[in-house]
């Protein structure tokens, strides 16, 4: 056995643990945020894109194409 991870017994940031798989983790976050029926605006999901600052503050992020990027987050 290469990692053993208690998960019965083990309880860190108030709660018990859950593991997902990180696909099954990625797909669920892909339809939330691209939902129609949803509160909100879908998101356009980009790839091959390099995120090279965030402003978390004022909800934007600056793109290494030069795009800069921002969203109502409230």
């Amino acid at each position: 056995m290469v990692n053993s991870i208690p998960l019965l017994d083990k309880v860190e940031y108030g709660g018990q643990r859950v593991m997902y798989h990180r696909q099954d983790l990625h797909s669920c976050l892909i339809r939330a945020a691209t939902a129609e029926d949803r509160e909100g605006k879908p998101v356009t999901i980009r790839t091959s894109t390099k995120v090279v600052a965030c402003d978390y503050i004022n909800g934007s992020v600056s793109l290494d194409n030069g795009e800069q990027l921002s969203a109502d987050l409230m």
